[in-house]
């Protein structure tokens, strides 16, 4: 006998004791955001299949079906679990912002700038989509219109770290050096041990002819990270250039060690 509750799961005289305390979909639903956010994605799995033998248009259980398939790699499927999604209103948003990102990732540029444009009609100050309409332009090299996009995303978050982090790659990469070491350093302050920021920190500090500062960085990024194969490069070039050559071969020796690709783009 189904419950006159619409939201509310049927419970089996059969089914364990654990069970039994999910007493409707709406509590199940908590308990599915809760494992995604904890990223316990086998638990979140299981949790939506039991709400879809429920209920197969169970649409927030797609969705999340959606962002686990997205989290393991699984891009073909995380699309079609989230298209499944789409008869929730609450759930446009984040869905056409998940759908860009699998796109993104399957190298769909275009169509994931589509996605999260879309986004942006119903939520026009989404920090996030301007962050991938960002991400996606500077993966065009359109950078002019990507630095623009990553503005505005720090701007409506300010806490927003990867949105300060690739505006500084695009302004490393349009040659505003000045601009790339600040965005660099606010991503710094808001992710302290991701080493790829004081790498590319440093990066901006030698293009601009802060030498010192660059060495300063490319250190940290390797206090951060002791085998990380290019700020090792990149400081041993720094090095080998004020002719400190010990310390230089020692560098890009383990450097090529680690990654022996590197020599293809090394200078000699």
């Amino acid at each position: 006998m189904l419950p006159s509750d619409p939201n509310q799961a049927p419970v089996s005289a059969s089914e364990n004791d654990e069970e039994k305390i999910y007493v409707n979909a709406a509590q199940m639903m908590e308990l599915v955001a809760q494992n995604y956010t904890q990223g316990k994605l086998i638990d979140t799995e299981k949790l939506c299949l039991k709400l879809l033998a429920w209920n197969e248009e169970h649409a927030p259980a797609w969705f999340f079906r959606g962002l686990v398939a997205q989290a393991e790699g699984r891009h073909d499927e995380a699309l079609d679990f989230l298209q499944k999604s789409s008869a929730a209103p609450d759930l446009i948003v984040p869905r056409l912002i998940a759908e860009g990102r699998s796109l993104i990732a399957q190298g769909a540029t275009d169509d994931a700038i589509h996605r999260m444009r879309q986004a942006l009609d119903f939520q026009p100050d989404n920090a996030e989509a301007q962050y991938w309409i960002g991400f996606g332009l500077k993966m065009k090299n359109e950078l002019t219109e990507a630095r623009s996009y990553l503005r505005r995303a720090t701007l409506l978050n300010p806490e927003f770290a990867p949105a300060w982090y690739e505006l500084g790659n695009v302004t490393l990469m349009d040659n505003r050096f000045d601009e790339a070491v600040r965005a660099f350093e606010k991503a710094a302050k808001l992710m302290p041990d991701a080493a790829e920021i004081p790498n590319n920190l440093a990066l901006a500090h030698q293009a601009a002819g802060h030498l010192d500062a660059a060495e300063t960085a490319f250190r940290r990024a390797l206090e951060l990270s002791p085998d990380y194969p290019e700020a090792m490069a990149n400081l041993g070039l720094l090095l080998r250039s004020q002719e400190r050559l010990d310390e230089s071969k020692a560098l890009l020796d383990r450097a090529l060690s680690l990654r022996p690709e590197l020599r293809e783009v090394l200078p000699d």
